[in-house]
């Protein structure tokens, strides 16, 4: 995969940082050999004092139902599955080569894990439930856009700059509980 840079500056501090610390597979490992992707955003962490990936856990199952829908509606076959597929969770073992079935098992591991899950949404680097979803814009090379965020350490305002710079990059999995809590590193997409 190839990713452009974005920094993250503090226009009253020396402050820096890059969209890249949110990059990476992030995944929840449930029963039965089960990986689902983790729903998350870039965020700010209160206790690492940066840019950080963190849960996002407000979709809730009827909205991945009704994307699901849609996108079966649209395309019936096998290669929008894996795309699909891939959108809403990483399974070992595919149940049903058939779209709209293998859908509504994805749909069902959502619901699933949103029924089982009772902490709230955490940093994915420290833990950290003090959190706050930041949406970082996507500023041409050049440009500098204020995040709506200021920064906690001197109270200046961060903002994103746009770069011509990217990365080729493959990503080792970062496996967690169904409560968010890091487990493991794996290196190898199953």
């Amino acid at each position: 995969m190839s990713v452009n840079i974005i920094g993250i500056k503090c226009n009253k501090c020396n402050f820096h940082s890059a969209s890249s610390r949110v990059w990476g597979r992030y995944v929840y490992e449930l029963p039965e050999d089960v990986w689902l992707t983790i729903p998350r955003s870039a965020g700010w962490c209160y206790k690492c004092q940066n840019i950080q990936p963190i849960e996002t856990l407000a979709i809730n199952g009827s909205n991945f139902e009704n994307i699901a829908n849609d996108n079966i509606e649209r395309k019936k076959d096998f290669s929008i599955y894996n795309a699909i597929k891939s959108f809403f969770s990483f399974q070992k073992k595919s149940k049903s080569p058939n779209t709209e079935l293998a859908l509504r098992d994805i749909i069902s591991v959502r619901n699933k894990f949103l029924s089982q899950r009772h902490d709230p949404a955490k940093c994915l680097i420290c833990g950290e439930t003090n959190i706050e979803i930041v949406k970082l814009p996507v500023p041409m090379k050049g440009e500098k856009i204020p995040i709506d965020l200021s920064h906690q350490n001197c109270g200046g305002m961060l903002y994103a700059e746009g770069s011509d710079t990217s990365f080729h990059c493959s990503f080792a999995s970062r496996v967690y509980d169904i409560q968010g809590n890091y487990m493991r590193t794996e290196n190898d997409w199953r």
